[in-house]
């Protein structure tokens, strides 16, 4: 299977599992970014039309659910399963990163426990959020995007969870919404990217809304338990990948079989051995079920960030933590970079101000170009 690489052809004997297809559009050219190198060039709307990237997507209450647009917006989510290790921080100042390359963006702040993407943006919120438009019913999304201090960068506020029925549970109805949304911002907003600013956990919304980016990013602290909350993270999307590519294959029982072979395994202490090893040890049980997962999985790209470190050793973290993504749960991975500790990240949000903005020459803010710069590379932009 082919690891997203600008010259693979969508694989056709996969499209019949989900059924698929792509909406011709007319979308007026988004930002002034070199030839070749735009969301609309062919070679990246390939890359983000692939059916292998769909396989593992939520199946949703959804008008897109079998057809969609004809141009895709690069879809990044920033998740990580701990709080407070910089996924706000890192997805508005991306933003900030991405606009002064000539994309447009809209970031979606989907922390139902916490939202406060706004204040890094520095924005208020009017009191007008997500739940206006997919719980009451009141508002459009139109109604609800904020304009940030960033030309060509526009922000949909979050709620908080209570204001989404019982705890830890987003009705599908309301996540369907948020995901036409997404999947249709080229038209409806403008957008060349959309980024994802996830809450803390692991809840199904949560592990959805970060399988269905192109990209989703794992930011981790460089000690124990933000490393072991992530690799948690990484273990949950997994299995709610099964979910999703047994829901759109038409093979609802081969989730819970290949699951409970592997809880079994885990009990007689082959944890050494990784799943992905131990997911292909199967294919004798359900060799089409674990071809679509493996094609699924190579499908999307899961990035890894370390924040707050303070010497080589813990920037060295990232890339331990991407040979076990890759190796031992299977996603395609990549060490984007790390941000080095320092007291201009606070400051900067005291001011209510974007830190690529009020410290545009800290060591910090050449990071996250790095980091910026690699994930754009990722889809040839």
């Amino acid at each position: 299977m082919d690891r997203l690489s600008p010259s693979s052809a969508p694989n056709s004997s996969l499209t019949g599992a989900f059924g698929a297809t792509t909406a011709t559009s007319n979308l007026r050219p988004a930002g002034n970014r070199p030839a070749g190198a735009g969301l609309s060039s062919p070679q990246v709307q390939s890359l983000l039309h692939r059916p292998e990237w769909l396989l593992g997507t939520p199946l949703l209450p959804s008008r897109h659910a079998s057809m969609l647009p004809g141009e895709l917006p690069l879809i990044i989510s920033v998740g990580g399963g701990k709080g407070g290790v910089g996924k706000s921080l890192l997805s508005a100042n991306l933003a900030a990163k991405f606009v002064r390359t000539g994309l447009k963006v809209v970031c979606f702040d989907l922390d139902f426990g916490g939202p406060n993407l706004h204040t890094y943006f520095g924005v208020d919120s009017r009191g007008m959020t997500l739940t206006d438009v997919v719980v009451t019913g009141q508002k459009r999304f139109e109604d609800v995007v904020l304009q940030t201090p960033l030309q060509g960068c526009t922000l949909i506020p979050g709620a908080r969870s209570e204001a989404w029925g019982r705890e830890g549970s987003v009705d599908p109805a309301a996540m369907g919404q948020i995901y036409d949304a997404v999947l249709g911002a080229r038209s409806r907003f403008g957008a060349d990217v959309v980024i994802l600013d996830l809450g803390a956990g692991t809840q199904f919304h949560t592990i959805d809304m970060f399988l269905m980016a192109h990209l989703g990013i794992v930011t981790a602290l460089p000690e124990p338990t933000s490393i072991e909350n992530a690799y948690m993270f990484l273990k949950t999307a997994l299995w709610r990948l099964m979910d999703h590519v047994g829901a759109r294959s038409r093979k609802l029982r081969s989730p819970q079989l290949i699951k409970a072979a592997l809880n079994a395994s885990d009990s007689q202490g082959f944890q050494s051995r990784g799943y992905a090893e131990r997911i292909r040890g199967l294919s004798n049980q359900d060799p089409e079920f674990i071809r679509y997962l493996f094609a699924s999985l190579a499908g999307r790209r899961a990035g890894i960030v370390i924040n707050q470190a303070r010497n080589q050793q813990d920037a060295n973290v990232g890339g331990s933590m991407e040979l076990i993504a890759n190796r031992y749960f299977g996603f395609q991975s990549q060490f984007l970079g790390y941000l080095n500790f320092d007291d201009v990240a606070w400051k900067s949000l005291r001011n209510r101000r974007l830190l690529a903005i009020d410290f545009p020459q800290a060591i910090l803010s050449h990071r996250l170009n790095d980091i910026a710069s690699r994930a754009l590379n990722l889809f040839g932009i």
